[in-house]
């Protein structure tokens, strides 16, 4: 490069949790999410690459939570800034037949 700044991001995955697995269930991943003892760890920089790998575990089931929220969170239009938009939403199917 001729010493252009980039900015970039990147999410690093994981294999998931059992509650992300039945979300993101066709490659059984999730993000790595640190505990706060980790995050400092990571961006010290100076940890072992052994070390680093102990930290992309996946995080405990038990303090996640998961909800379905609105169909239009996917769109392009959405507006993400509209706190409405991850709340709870609950699809209405129509009844069985028998």
């Amino acid at each position: 490069m001729d010493g252009e700044e980039v900015r970039s991001c990147s999410i690093i995955t994981t294999k998931a949790n059992p509650l992300m697995e039945l979300i993101h269930n066709t490659k059984k991943r999730m993000p790595v999410i640190l505990e706060k003892e980790g995050e400092k760890e990571w961006v010290s920089g100076d940890t072992s690459l052994l070390k680093r790998k102990q930290l992309l575990l996946p995080f405990k089931e038990s303090d996640l939570e998961a909800h379905t929220v609105m169909p239009q969170l996917s769109s392009s239009k959405a507006n993400p800034t509209d706190p409405n938009i991850i709340k709870p939403f609950e699809h209405l199917f129509p009844g069985k037949l028998f």
